[in-house]
């Protein structure tokens, strides 16, 4: 799709959303209590996967985050006189859109921008979609209460979402069952072979996207691979070992095991670096990252962005089906806009940087830098589509934080 057509399906879209708006058929007050409590995060500079220090963490990354913040209020927020005047013209919204957004009671005028969304937007977007993304909430199953808690703006990407955040818990459960494994083999002075963990990763991500998969099938396989490093360095696999590690694996899945709370801030501190990497640092000459050209994550899914994942939320595994937002509009819409060359760069730099530091199984390589694209994409097209709406709301709410509290004397 070209600029200009991109352009006019960006405008339209925003004319419809706004339209929506005024008629009254939806608002914006699920998406004003997202992203209002996440400017609070932004300018304190944590969060979910934030670092716990850092040189943004201080008073001085506060004061600039917020005055930047504010000064959205002064261009992006508002109409500016000649849309008024052409009455949406040129290719924008329509002239009793323009109206509609302009009538009584609407918090603003969410006319189309001339510049692009400003950088510290579009890094508050990416922000706010991580933290809602660490959730748990299935956004694209209706009887898990999505629709009370899905902003109005991402209405139509909750199958996104759904896979996003499938794609994390997947690499998450499957490398702390990894993890498990080591442990109770070496708790035997047995080793576990590279090619025996790379099966294991392969056939547990196989099963995981399997929609009739119960944890004992997993403990299953998990088991058999124990027996089979144990038979290889001759040592026996007692009934007591195997009990432990069953009972080990059941509890994987649990928010409060030690190993899986690390893994998933790990996992969500790579997806929150992948979308917030700027894309004019020197990131090299490829978007194919290092780590799957050298062959570490040969075994894993491809990277078109849709994975067979498994979903991890309170109460247990639940599978989900590759297919779950494959016939998804909201999805071939973000994806039909090809993610640029300097943007896929940032993305695959960021993953080898970072993914090894992780502790994540490399199997899971390719699926998260696929999660990382499919994500960056939908940050660029929320900024593009509803920066006046976001920037409305970012800025007020960052005007109404405290001032930063002040640096200690010398």
């Amino acid at each position: 799709m070209g600029s200009l057509a991109g352009s006019k399906g960006i405008l339209y879209e925003r004319a419809q959303f706004d339209k929506k708006v005024a008629s009254g058929v939806t608002t914006l007050q699920k998406t004003e209590l997202w992203l209002g409590a996440s400017v609070t995060t932004f300018v304190e500079g944590h969060g979910v996967g934030a670092p716990a220090a850092g040189a943004s963490a201080g008073p001085a990354g506060y004061t600039s985050r917020r005055a930047a913040l504010m000064a959205l209020g002064n261009d992006s927020g508002t109409a500016t006189s000649s849309q008024e005047q052409n009455g949406g013209g040129g290719g924008g919204v329509s002239a009793d859109a323009a109206a509609a957004t302009n009538a009584p009671g609407q918090p603003f005028t969410a006319t189309p921008a001339a510049a692009p969304p400003s950088p510290i937007l579009r890094d508050l977007i990416a922000h706010a979609l991580v933290e809602l993304l660490a959730k748990p909430v299935k956004w694209d199953a209706p009887e898990s209460g999505a629709a009370h808690l899905i902003p109005e703006t991402l209405v139509f990407d909750a199958p996104r979402l759904a896979q996003a955040r499938d794609a994390i818990d997947h690499a998450v459960l499957v490398s702390t069952s990894v993890l498990l494994l080591k442990q109770a083999l070496a708790s035997l002075r047995v080793g576990a072979p590279r090619e025996a963990v790379a099966a294991l990763a392969q056939k547990l991500d196989y099963l995981l996207g399997e929609p009739a998969v119960r944890l004992p099938s997993l403990q299953h396989h998990i088991d058999a691979a124990a027996q089979a490093c144990c038979a290889q360095a001759g040592v026996a696999w007692s009934a007591e070992a195997k009990q432990s590690l069953q009972q080990m694996v059941e509890s994987a899945a649990d928010a409060k095991n030690a190993v899986f709370a690390l893994f998933t801030k790990r996992a969500f501190g790579l997806l929150r670096s992948m979308l917030l990497a700027p894309a004019n640092a020197r990131q090299g000459n490829s978007a194919v990252p290092a780590v799957l050209r050298s062959g570490l994550a040969a075994q894993g899914r491809s990277t078109n962005g849709n994975p067979a994942q498994a979903r991890l939320l309170p109460g247990g595994l639940e599978a989900a089906s590759s297919n779950s937002s494959s016939n998804s509009s909201a999805a071939v819409r973000v994806e039909d806009t090809p993610l640029p060359a300097a943007e896929a760069r940032a993305v695959a730099a960021v993953l080898d940087a970072e993914f090894g530091a992780t502790g994540l199984d490399a199997h899971f390589a390719p699926s998260l830098l696929a999660t990382g694209r499919s994500m960056r994409r939908l940050v660029a097209h929320q900024a593009a589509v509803f920066a006046p709406h976001y920037a409305a709301i970012a800025s007020p709410a960052a005007e109404a934080l405290p001032p930063p509290p002040a640096a200690p004397m010398a």
